[in-house]
């Protein structure tokens, strides 16, 4: 025990410290003499407990995050409504008989009367992925000219290649496979 310069705090530190042994020896001295009435009465209290269907709290508890709801004590046999101060969740925290905890997070948010439906704000998602019947019919008008081009541009490169060979060369054929039969 500490002492101070003040003689006055030393005397009524001295009689605290003695009111405590004196409480101490009699809560040790109650304990030894009612032991097993004390473990009848709290293994019918358990018993009663574990009969009873949970409680739950009717007060709203907050609680700054989900740390916070976690490390959060709960009664055993008793669930208890934790709303968060920080974000848009609420958490379910119960305890089993045995003292056991568990918790289930939920998120909520705000059910607006005269909000758009879904399916129409999906509709306005789905024009940005597919194209309308005109422009799917614009792109294949320009496919058929591109493709026309190349063909007219193959007709040209193919007739000046026969314009050049000699008629003996366009006429023999050449089998595959070797000089055979030549």
């Amino acid at each position: 025990m500490a002492f101070s310069t003040n003689p006055a705090l030393n005397q009524r530190l001295m009689q605290l410290d003695q009111e405590y042994a004196q409480q101490r020896a009699s809560l040790i001295q109650s304990s030894y003499t009612q032991p097993q009435q004390n473990n009848n009465n709290w293994n019918q209290n358990n018993m009663q407990q574990a009969s009873q269907p949970p409680q739950t709290n009717q007060g709203i508890l907050w609680v700054q995050g989900e740390a916070a709801a976690r490390s959060y004590l709960v009664a055993p046999n008793s669930t208890v409504l934790l709303m968060d101060s920080e974000t848009n969740r609420f958490y379910l925290k119960s305890a089993n008989p045995a003292g056991m905890p568990s918790m289930q997070i939920f998120e909520y948010s705000e059910v607006l009367q005269n909000a758009p439906q879904a399916p129409q704000s999906a509709q306005a998602n789905l024009d940005d992925k597919y194209v309308t019947r005109e422009e799917y019919n614009a792109l294949q008008g320009k496919y058929a000219e591109i493709l026309d081009k190349l063909d007219s541009f193959h007709a040209l490169v193919v007739a000046s290649e026969d314009a050049r060979k000699p008629a003996a060369a366009t006429n023999k054929s050449r089998g595959k496979g070797g000089d055979s039969n030549v």
